[in-house]
């Protein structure tokens, strides 16, 4: 059985993955950009760029005084990265996760 990504990795990597990212780093793992905007869509969740955006608002409010707002915006930009690589090695682990347990069953 072939592993693919499913609605629920899709809604771990929202909002820091773009369609077209998530098609570039899972290749055939992923669905078309389109369907990936349908799962979107059908769950009521708004484009990955204006989800975004509204996140980084969102931090922007939350600038302690004591801090410029050049580093603040630096701060905000490093968490979200880090926050991408996160969900993107969380999405993996349940990939090959979700192999063994395949691999397994073919294997019974």
């Amino acid at each position: 059985m072939r592993v693919r990504l499913n609605i629920d990795d899709y809604l771990t990597l929202y909002p820091y993955w773009k369609p077209r990212e998530i098609q570039t780093e899972f290749g055939s793992l992923a669905h078309c950009e389109a369907q990936i905007r349908n799962y979107y869509r059908k769950v009521s969740y708004g484009t990955q760029h204006r989800a975004l955006n509204a996140l980084i608002k969102t931090r922007m409010n939350d600038r302690p005084d004591t801090i410029s707002l050049v580093d603040w915006k630096a701060t905000i930009a490093s968490e979200i990265e880090i926050e991408r690589q996160k969900v993107c090695i969380s999405v993996w682990k349940g990939i090959k996760a979700r192999r063994r347990v395949w691999s397994e069953d073919e294997k019974a």
